[in-house]
């Protein structure tokens, strides 16, 4: 498997949480739990999760990093990675998955989506109205948040396969990475 940082994780991650690619190459190759989810026939996307505190803590906080992208053939293209605070416990369940939920229900934002709710919505079939404009809304959305919608209308444009969907208000995670 080859590994490319997409330029959009860069602006949107790496340089806002001081992330490099090596550390973000390292999490993927060292992970210490991977979760991968399948989109659908041809599509899968790939979670990492690596605690990086055995080796050297990442600047400014914490001691692990998640890292999420798509996979194109054989390529993972990263198209996110956080750090996680330290007041997020990954002792309990350090599985990529649990991770991801535990980020989200600290700093997410919740979502709608047809009528679901929710600020972490992961593989689920949603019906959406057909006259529908706008798919998701984000609630009370904030200035400054990044989203991350791995969906797919199926062909009776009355339904939405969400395999991951979250929004993180960016203002308060960052505050707390110190």
């Amino acid at each position: 498997m080859t590994v490319e940082i997409t330029q959009l994780a860069r602006t949107q991650c790496l340089q806002r949480f001081h992330l490099s690619d090596e550390q973000v190459l390292e999490a993927v190759s060292e992970r210490d739990s991977v979760e991968i989810i399948k989109f659908d026939e041809a599509s899968k996307l790939g979670l990492y999760f690596k605690r990086t505190h055995h080796r050297r803590p990442l600047e400014g906080m914490g001691s692990s990093l998640l890292v999420l992208g798509h996979f194109k053939g054989e390529t993972l293209q990263v198209s996110s990675a956080f750090k996680i605070p330290a007041s997020i416990d990954v002792s309990a369940d350090p599985s990529t998955l649990a991770v991801l939920k535990r980020l989200v229900n600290e700093f997410g934002i919740k979502l709608t989506i047809g009528r679901q709710r929710a600020k972490f919505i992961f593989k689920e079939r949603i019906e959406v109205s057909v006259d529908q404009l706008q798919i998701v809304s984000i609630e009370k959305p904030v200035e400054n948040f990044i989203t991350c919608f791995y969906m797919q209308m199926e062909k009776d444009k009355c339904h939405v396969q969400c395999v991951l969907c979250f929004a993180l208000d960016m203002d308060s995670y960052i505050a707390s990475l110190g």
